[in-house]
């Protein structure tokens, strides 16, 4: 027997010193350039910084997002999962080790008029000798996929902060909106009011009067898409944070949105690769791809088993201990080309995966690229926003001066106001809008911990 092993061991020697093994590159690299750096902001390196959202400086944000975190029920899912990736890697891992286990059997066998009964127990060890790596191939490939799960994992926490932030401003826009029409309802109606009382001293006109009603009801109209909006963003907050929509308000204060001032650098678009948890998870599988190629290579190679075991025997012709060691060596020969064909396959997928990385980078920069220019662009929007509405306001009180004094007629005063109260609700749109950019630039980052601009300032309605 030990002359039989050492046979094939030699064997196994030279197959090993005649075949080359599949290396895995562990940090495969884009075949693009990720020197560049993005257009409109520095292309310093972005330092390590707070968690995102405390850059907005709001404690109630903050205590939603770490709930939602806690309680997502996307995110258990995630997490149930990465527990799955783990316990495959695990199995994958046990592979490449020895096995024992505990074997007994008996066996009871009838010949004419005698029976024959043997009995045996003891210990059976095997193991398979990993001699072209694949069973270590195998065990990396599912690390990897372990790895990307935590990434992916990841991913979708920042994903869901981010979402949070949207809804919980997009609720603070929704109430300060309602807020102002309840507002321009009220100061519809002191016009109204005006309008009536110089038509009873008989100065004013009917169609003035009607002028002004349609204009009121025009303000009022607006109320309940307001409220509906309000209780739309509410819902979302409770569904994020894994709670059943009631219909109660969750946000405990109301106020004007925030001020964010523009990023004075974001970095430069190859730290993408090391901050995007989903960038992260492509490059874990790509590793895991490639490794997937070195496991077909080695499964179209020889395999050797070594086994031993040892019983405790109990038969008519022998009691006592019985000893076994074992080597068999597996070297396919004819397949019709199915190992041939998985190294193919294999390859296609590390070909798939390389492709999916190169996309999801070049998406990465189109995203900080487009929301860096949104949110510029927005800035000045807003500026221009707030232009018009000083102005509107200076013709509301021109116009209706003038009004009063009898020398023009109601009409300049209803144009001016109309335009003032649809200026007035631009503006929250707009500050929601600058602020869903600032957030939407965080995640497409892709770290929790991207940017920390000054403390935002609070900017009146």
């Amino acid at each position: 027997m030990g002359r039989s092993i050492a046979v094939t061991g030699i064997v196994c020697c030279m197959l090993v010193a005649g075949c080359s093994v599949h290396t895995v590159e562990r940090s495969p690299q884009l075949d693009m350039n990720t020197t560049a750096a993005f257009s409109l902001a520095s292309s310093k390196p972005a330092q390590n910084l707070p968690v995102w959202y405390t850059a907005f400086n709001d404690p109630q944000l903050a205590a939603l997002i770490d709930q939602a975190l806690k309680n997502n029920y996307d995110l258990k899912q995630s997490l149930a999962r990465l527990k799955q990736a783990r316990a495959i890697a695990r199995i994958s891992e046990s592979a490449g080790l020895p096995t024992l286990n505990l074997e007994a059997s008996g066996t009871h066998r009838f010949e004419k008029d005698r029976t024959r009964n043997t009995y045996q127990a003891g210990l059976a060890f095997g193991w398979e000798v990993d001699l072209f790596d694949r069973l270590e191939n195998a065990e990396l490939a599912d690390a990897m996929e372990t790895l990307a799960r935590m990434e992916d994992t990841e991913a979708l926490r920042l994903s869901l902060g981010s979402e949070v932030a949207l809804a919980y401003y997009g609720a603070l826009a929704a109430r300060q909106k309602l807020d102002l029409l309840k507002e321009q309802v009220r100061l519809d109606t002191h016009y109204l009011d005006l309008v009536m009382l110089r038509f009873q001293n008989g100065v004013g006109t009917s169609v003035e009067i009607l002028q002004q009603k349609s204009q009121l009801s025009a303000s009022e109209s607006l109320i309940p898409s307001a409220r509906a909006e309000l209780r739309t963003y509410e819902n979302r907050l409770d569904t994020l944070l894994g709670e059943i929509p009631d219909g109660k308000d969750r946000l405990v204060k109301s106020g004007s949105l925030l001020d964010v001032p523009m990023p004075k650098a974001v970095g430069v678009p190859s730290e993408l690769l090391t901050h995007r948890p989903d960038l992260r998870a492509q490059q874990r599988r790509l590793v895991a791809a490639d490794a997937g190629i070195g496991a077909a290579i080695a499964g179209r190679l020889p395999s050797l088993t070594l086994g031993a075991s040892y019983y405790q025997t109990e038969s008519l012709t022998y009691s006592g201990p019985l000893g076994l060691l074992s080597a068999s060596l597996l070297q396919p020969l004819l397949d019709w080309g199915a190992r041939k064909a998985e190294v193919s396959r294999n390859r296609a997928v590390y070909e798939e995966q390389l492709a999916a990385y190169g996309a999801l980078y070049l998406q990465a920069m189109e995203e900080v690229e487009n929301t860096l220019y949104q949110e510029a662009q927005q800035r000045d929007y807003l500026k221009r926003l707030e232009e018009r509405r000083a102005v509107l306001q200076l013709t509301v009180d021109e116009t209706q001066a003038q009004y009063l004094q009898g020398i023009s007629d109601y009409l300049p005063v209803l144009t001016a106001l109309e335009a003032l109260h649809e200026t007035e609700r631009s503006l929250i749109t707009a500050r929601y809008n600058l602020l869903a950019y600032r957030i939407t630039l965080y995640r497409a980052l892709g770290s929790p911990t991207g940017l920390a601009p000054t403390p935002p300032k609070e900017s009146g309605s």
